[in-house]
């Protein structure tokens, strides 16, 4: 028959609390950048297009404000500013996700299994790029990323991040994990 073990029902009991209370965050957060839209909408239309964020008052408000630029009051990927910026948002919780799975699950078992730690890392990676693409726009992310002061330094970090990939989830070689998971690292300090 089925064991009944009480320390795993409280283990799951508690991982759901868990979830459904980080959960209500991200809802609550929402919530308060659909306030923080309703506000600045209005702001818009009596500023042509520019939005204070005094008269939001929130702090969030101010930070939604602060990347803002008469090129990003134009719609990109059919969503306004507002919605880019909350897709920003979640892609940067989402990185920083993806960057602790990276340093507190991979990197301590980093020499028997490197690619945990790889996909993670390079994962991350991706997401604060992505990130930045959805705020200013792809083709424009993509300009500044191949701007001749910034060329080398993003086609060093994009190859070694795919190298990453490669390693790690076609080739499955442990030296080549390793390989371009340095390449990476220095290229993101670099």
């Amino acid at each position: 028959g089925h064991t009944l073990n009480p320390s795993a029902d409280l283990f799951k009991g508690s991982c759901l609390q868990v979830g459904k209370s980080v959960q209500d965050g991200f809802n609550n957060f929402f919530s308060s950048l659909n306030v923080m839209e309703k506000k600045n909408d209005g702001d818009v239309e009596a500023q042509n297009g520019r939005s204070s964020s005094k008269s939001d008052g929130s702090m969030l408000g101010g930070l939604a404000n602060a990347f803002r630029s008469e090129e990003t009051e134009r719609p990109v990927l059919g969503m306004s500013y507002i919605a880019r910026f909350r897709a920003f948002i979640s892609l940067n919780i989402l990185a920083i996700l993806f960057f602790m799975l990276a340093f507190f699950v991979g990197l301590p078992t980093v020499v028997l299994r490197p690619a945990k730690f790889a996909i993670s890392f390079t994962t991350g990676s991706l997401m604060i790029m992505l990130a930045f693409a959805v705020l200013k726009g792809p083709w424009t992310h993509l300009k500044t990323m191949c701007t001749k002061e910034v060329a080398p330094f993003s086609a060093l970090y994009v190859g070694s991040m795919l190298g990453t990939l490669y390693a790690s989830l076609v080739a499955r070689s442990y030296l080549l994990v390793m390989l371009m998971s340095a390449a990476q690292l220095t290229a993101l300090g670099y």
